[in-house]
């Protein structure tokens, strides 16, 4: 018998997927959120320490740090499948 009551704001918000039970966000999701915070994070950095470069190398940076985001997780996957 299915449950006719409120949803919780957890429910609602993110759609449940079947990963041993637990909410995983979509991978969209995620992409655009490392890409929002590495050009926010990109943008400090270059402005903190190379005040007179162009915007183009904060924008450099935020790829290369998403880059290396994917990079880590890559690995991490791959170091818990052969354990």
């Amino acid at each position: 018998m299915r449950y006719i009551g409120k949803k919780t704001k957890k429910e609602v918000r993110y759609k449940k997927t079947k990963t041993n039970g637990k909410t995983t966000m979509k991978k969209f999701y995620i992409f655009i959120m490392r890409t929002i915070i590495g050009a926010a994070f990109g943008i400090l950095l270059i402005r903190a320490f190379y005040p007179d470069k162009n915007i183009f190398y904060a924008a450099g940076l935020g790829v290369f740090m998403v880059m290396l985001a994917y990079l880590f997780e890559y690995m991490r996957m791959n170091r818990k499948k052969t354990d």
